[in-house]
């Protein structure tokens, strides 16, 4: 499974990881997870209700929150941010 990035989550991520840098290992390490073991408790993935029926949602943390769609070949991810910010 291939991770693209909309060039809106970069621009985010960029942005988060600017003012704390270990975060993107953080994150990195969190969609490798995604991608070899999606079933895991750890990311608590679920389906978003209320919003298009293709889109996931995966925590980092008990703050961040990562938005994606599957596509044809991998995942799509989209948002990054808070609870608030991105739901």
């Amino acid at each position: 499974m291939t991770i693209h990035e909309t060039s809106n989550f970069s621009k985010r991520i960029e942005k988060l990881t600017k003012r704390n840098p270990r975060l993107r290992q953080k994150i990195d390490k969190k969609l490798q997870l995604l991608v070899t073991d999606s079933g895991n408790n750890s990311l608590r993935l679920h389906k978003i209700d209320g919003k298009e029926d293709s889109i996931w949602s995966i925590s980092i943390d008990m703050k961040l929150r990562i938005l994606f769609t599957y596509v044809e070949n991998g995942i799509l991810i989209f948002d990054i941010g808070t609870h608030d910010e991105v739901y």
